[in-house]
């Protein structure tokens, strides 16, 4: 039994639960700039596109390299009321694309 047997693909109805339970809206997009609610408000047709690109990756086992990458930034700490931050802390955080947030 080959492994792509094994392999459970993604149906097009599953791919819209994802993406309706599943990504945060709230929060920012990466450097695609695409952000949840577009994803959200996707056509029928484009979901079923969206399935099959990813049961594509999975079959050739090749995640695109864009996906891979994430934009990272700084966010500073933010000062108790009344308090001066005299040794501010930045926190590096990705912001790595939409789709790929919840690949588990």
């Amino acid at each position: 039994m080959y492994e792509e047997d094994l392999m459970k693909c993604f149906s097009p109805t599953e791919t819209e639960k994802t993406i309706h339970d599943q990504l945060d809206p709230s929060k920012a997009p990466g450097h695609d700039q695409i952000k949840a609610h577009m994803l959200q408000k996707l056509p029928q047709k484009c979901r079923v596109m969206l399935a099959k690109n990813f049961n594509t990756i999975l079959r050739l086992h090749q995640f695109p390299r864009v996906w891979k990458m994430a934009e990272i930034i700084m966010l500073g700490t933010i000062p108790k009321p009344g308090k001066l931050l005299e040794d501010p802390k930045l926190i590096p955080t990705n912001l790595a694309p939409t789709h790929t947030q919840k690949a588990s």
